[in-house]
């Protein structure tokens, strides 16, 4: 999509401009040979998209990681005082039982036991560090200013869904939502997350090739070349039904076969705008014009914009 063959390369090579489209060309090139062409830039393509599934996959990963890990380390923070909370309370009770000084109301103690807790947040949190922080504000700006740039071009509105695992599963219901493909009481990121777990299961083949195991071959339900084997990719789309896990490049192609309607991810760029086709001809990137004049499914993709990582909204 938005790349001619190789056949029509050479016609416009060999074909004088403007001739009709009767005329003989100069050269005949020997049909296997095209079709050998033809075939190498297919493969050279789907490995292309390959690679930009795994390396967008291993971000994904990466991100969910870091997320749940600060997620974890906060939880362990507010256990511990807790705990001290409790033990604050009960010397506070022995105290007055014992007769002493009352120490103070009880909301006087709360208050000084948030004061503790605040405290004990900040001080868990890095030192600043001025430089990037103003790295990541530019990054955050130019990914905005080129987002808001190609909206104006498509004549669209970005609309914000909330950062979170499902985000990409939350605005591809709503467009399908809008465009009539399901009711509005099927507009919920459990529907979409079973339409694409059940098409990837009924698919294996198709999509196998995109979904390396996490931990490469060594891991539970990978081949040796790190590849799923049918255990590893019943986890997966088990995963993808029911989990929290983010969505990316396999879950989208699949949603675009399972409900047979382009699915277009505007981003930064470049490119600007990848095209997911639920046709043979698969995925590729598109110009603005071709995007305006197709019925499909618009998604905006953020790297930098939210802090947890990657996050999709709509339009």
């Amino acid at each position: 999509m938005g790349k001619k063959s190789f056949k029509k390369k050479v016609q416009d090579c060999f074909s004088p401009s403007g001739s009709p489209k009767t005329s003989a060309p100069i050269y005949q090139l020997d049909p296997a040979e095209i079709a050998e062409q033809e075939r190498i830039e297919r493969e050279q393509e789907e490995e292309d998209l390959r690679k930009l599934a795994a390396e967008q996959a291993q971000e994904d990963a990466k991100a969910q990681a870091q997320a749940q890990a600060e997620e974890e380390e906060l939880k362990k923070m507010e256990d511990r005082q807790m705990v001290v909370d409790q033990q604050e309370a009960l010397l506070d009770q022995a105290h007055a039982n014992l007769g002493g000084q009352k120490k103070g109301s009880s909301r006087d103690r709360f208050k000084e036991r948030e004061a503790r807790k605040q405290a004990a947040f900040e001080a868990s949190l890095p030192p600043p560090n001025e430089e990037e922080d103003a790295r990541i504000t530019r990054e955050k700006l130019l990914e905005k200013d080129s987002l808001t740039k190609t909206c104006a071009e498509l004549k669209l509105e970005c609309h914000e869904i909330s950062p979170d695992g499902h985000c990409m599963y939350s605005a591809i219901a709503d467009q399908l939502a809008i465009l009539g493909l399901i009711s509005p009481k099927a507009n919920l990121y459990q529907t979409t997350r079973h339409a694409a777990a059940d098409y990837i299961a009924s698919h294996p083949d198709d999509f196998i090739p995109f979904l390396a195991a996490a931990g490469g071959e060594d891991t539970a339900g990978a081949l040796d070349d790190g590849m799923l084997d049918a255990a590893g990719l019943k986890e997966y789309t088990d995963r993808v039904r029911e989990s929290g896990d983010w969505g990316g490049e396999p879950e989208i192609l699949a949603l675009s076969r399972h409900y047979n309607i382009p699915i277009h991810v505007i981003q930064q760029g470049p490119p600007t705008i990848v095209a997911h086709a639920p046709g043979p001809e698969g995925s590729g990137t598109i110009t603005v014009s071709e995007a305006r004049a197709t019925r499909s499914v618009k998604i905006s993709f953020h790297t930098k914009m939210y802090g947890l990582g990657a996050h999709y909204s709509q339009f």
